[in-house]
């Protein structure tokens, strides 16, 4: 084994690249493709990282991976990121209509996948929904979605997420339920399409309309209804 001490290796023509046939072993600093082993200082350029042996890459204690931009990991099963709307003291709601309609002033998230075939999971919040025994039975509940600037789709046709329903009360009787509900949408959509979501609702088959959001009741103990809230979160698959 012979042993070679230089300071500094470049190529005989001053541009190019220096290519080894063999494994490197030791320490090295700069810029490197290829296998190595030893500690390296400078940028790795690399499609695949495996274990030198073993199953498991380990992260030191008191070290960490950082990484800049939202997405730069797609981990399966894992939350992508995370897009919030609210809105405060937003007006009411009646309808007459069987038809889902958007809830006044209920906020629209716009979440732009960062992965192909994600899931985007949808909480929704806020609303005091309102029952009468006169003429009101109550309302249900759902999501409303668009791609990419596309018409507005209930992310659940097979019924509403959420509803309220009373029958046979006693005159004069009336309710406000603040509403909670969610649902894990599977969207088809493009990488790059951006994707909406909002509160939509309507009433029953019974009764003449309904409040989907009323002002009084619960919303008379704050500074006039609650806030309405719609949060997504994408899923990497």
């Amino acid at each position: 084994m012979s042993t070679i001490k230089v300071d500094t290796i470049a190529t005989r023509t001053g541009s190019g690249n220096i290519t080894v046939s063999n494994t490197i072993v030791g320490n090295v600093t700069g810029d490197l493709t290829g296998n190595t082993s030893g500690v390296h200082t400078g940028n790795v350029a690399t499609n695949s990282i495996t274990t030198a042996s073993g199953t498991d890459i380990t992260i030191p204690t008191g070290k960490k991976l950082v990484v800049t931009d939202t997405g730069g990991v797609k981990l399966p099963g894992s939350i992508v990121q995370v897009i919030r709307g609210i809105q405060n003291n937003p007006s009411s709601t009646q309808t007459s209509s069987t038809s889902y309609i958007a809830i006044n002033d209920a906020p629209t998230v716009t979440i732009t996948p960062k992965f192909a075939n994600s899931l985007i999971m949808v909480y929704c919040g806020g609303p005091m929904a309102h029952y009468n025994a006169t003429s009101n039975y109550g309302p249900v509940y759902n999501i409303g979605r668009t791609v990419a600037g596309g018409s507005v789709a209930m992310v659940d046709t097979t019924g509403p997420l959420h509803g309220i329903h009373k029958n046979d009360q006693t005159a004069g009787h009336w309710e406000d339920h603040i509403v909670n509900y969610q649902y894990c949408d599977a969207p088809s959509y493009t990488l790059g399409q951006a994707l909406t979501y909002r509160m939509y609702a309507r009433k029953t088959t019974r009764g003449a309309d309904t409040w989907p959001n009323h002002h009084g009741g619960i919303g008379s103990h704050g500074p006039s209804s609650s806030s309405l809230y719609t949060i997504c979160m994408e899923i990497a698959q």
